[in-house]
């Protein structure tokens, strides 16, 4: 495939700008304090870029009928309160009829999970 001499440019442009506007993340506190007022916007980075967790649990089914509702809801509820227990900030959310979602920026959440038994 080959592009035009404006569409190389374009590409490279956005690039280029979408690389600047992510690189106050990567900066240490004092360098982003010295930037200007303009330039102190951070992006919003997903928990798995910001040093987090993503865990995607599925629920049991019993073979004929899927999973069951109230075992996810309940397996749910265990885990919101686990994760309270432990001072550890995380969003619980059912996606499907069969599997949780666990986000959390605290990678310790999943040392937690792990000893805990539905």
């Amino acid at each position: 495939m080959r592009f035009s001499r404006w569409q190389t440019i374009g590409i490279l442009g956005v690039t280029a700008f979408i690389c600047l506007a992510a690189a106050p993340n990567f900066l240490p506190a004092r360098a982003f304090e010295r930037l200007p007022a303009w330039a102190q916007r951070k992006v919003a980075l997903g928990s798995d870029a910001a040093g987090g967790t993503h865990v995607v649990l599925a629920v049991a089914s019993d073979g004929k009928r899927g999973a069951i509702p109230w075992r996810r809801d309940a397996s749910m509820r265990g885990i919101e309160a686990r994760a309270e227990l432990a001072g550890v900030k995380a969003t619980v959310r059912a996606v499907g009829a069969d599997r949780i979602v666990i986000d959390s920026a605290d990678p310790a959440l999943l040392e937690q999970l792990s000893q805990v038994h539905f």
